[in-house]
């Protein structure tokens, strides 16, 4: 979903927008501050924790992708929408095998991360 942010935060520099000089060097900060603590998985957590603070100014170019594609065709609606459902879905499930203990809490690796993908037992 963040990848629809990044294109917005595109467009909003492609528009000359004031904010998105602002949005772009706090989330590149952000993003390094973030990124650099010492205990990267914030203790345990599922996803990013940390950057859901930035979640309040990411909205912006995030509205500026959905408007474009709102004035687009239906196909690229339905895409959109499609997409959004599916990850909703996907988080859904992701945060239940989470809490099943399916997706270890420290260290998972890439690997495991396939090898339990849309599984709903612990494989190991």
């Amino acid at each position: 979903m963040m990848i629809f942010v990044l294109i917005g935060l595109v467009k909003m520099m492609i528009k000359k927008e004031k904010s998105s000089l602002a949005i772009c060097s706090f989330l590149l900060l952000h993003i390094y501050v973030v990124f650099s603590w010492h205990l990267w998985t914030y203790a345990s957590s599922f996803g990013s924790r940390a950057m859901v603070e930035s979640y309040a100014f990411l909205i912006i170019p995030f509205c500026y992708f959905i408007e474009d594609i709102l004035k687009s065709k239906k196909l690229f609606q339905g895409l959109l929408f499609v997409m959004i459902i599916t990850c909703c879905c996907l988080n859904i499930f992701q945060n239940w095998q989470y809490r099943k203990n399916i997706f270890p809490l420290d260290n998972n690796t890439k690997t495991y991360y396939w090898q339990v993908f849309g599984s709903t037992t612990k494989n190991i």
